[in-house]
């Protein structure tokens, strides 16, 4: 049932036993000669520079969790081990943020333009990769203590089971009619409702 591994099995299992996560390799640089140009073959130490946001500037803390409960867990699997049609219609949430399915008529989080915020994220019955539209963040911390090299840089995407703490600042616009979203990015589980929604604005409304 591949299925159900994607969903109960989960990611972290999968790639704590295809890497080392604090020895990874993610990138590897050759130059090489084109264009009959040699190419400098010095890599330099740091291609970018970027300024370290400072944990204290955050004005709030919100709390999010993952939710998928056992009985909606069997609700979403057929006879045969394959996903139900009808998810969140069928009267049942299958999964959710802080116990709510979503709602695309709803609004779940209203935040300020340029406000940093801590945002504390963690995972039901298996680890889910929350994705933030319209932000980057910085992990904070893992489980309370120091992320480790494969959460370190600047990510839009983290993946959740233990409490994760996000460093949040919101520089984009977000209107009530165009809203943001956060959710898993396990597609069986924001189709069946694990999504929220949040406005970016100047002033609360």
């Amino acid at each position: 049932m591949p299925t159900m591994m994607r969903m109960v099995g989960g990611p972290r299992n999968f790639l704590r036993d295809l890497v080392d996560l604090d020895h990874e390799r993610v990138l590897a640089f050759e130059p090489t000669e084109t264009a009959g140009h040699r190419t400098n073959p010095t890599v330099p130490d740091r291609l970018v520079t970027r300024a370290n946001p400072d944990s204290s500037r955050a004005v709030r803390r919100r709390r999010f969790s993952l939710n998928m409960g056992m009985g909606g867990m069997m609700a979403m699997m057929g006879s045969r081990g394959r996903m139900m049609e009808g998810g969140r219609g069928s009267g049942m949430a299958m999964a959710g943020i802080n116990g709510r399915a979503f709602d695309m008529d709803r609004i779940d989080e209203k935040v300020r333009l340029v406000d940093f915020e801590i945002w504390e994220a963690s995972g039901e019955m298996m680890a889910h990769p929350l994705h933030i539209h319209g932000v980057h963040f910085q992990v904070l911390s893992r489980g309370g203590v120091k992320p480790s090299i494969r959460d370190q840089g600047v990510r839009d995407t983290v993946l959740v089971k233990e409490p994760v703490e996000l460093l949040v600042q919101f520089t984009q616009p977000a209107s009530k009619a165009a809203p943001f979203m956060y959710h898993c990015h396990i597609l069986e589980h924001e189709d069946n409702g694990m999504m929220g929604q949040f406005t970016a604005a100047c002033y609360f409304s």
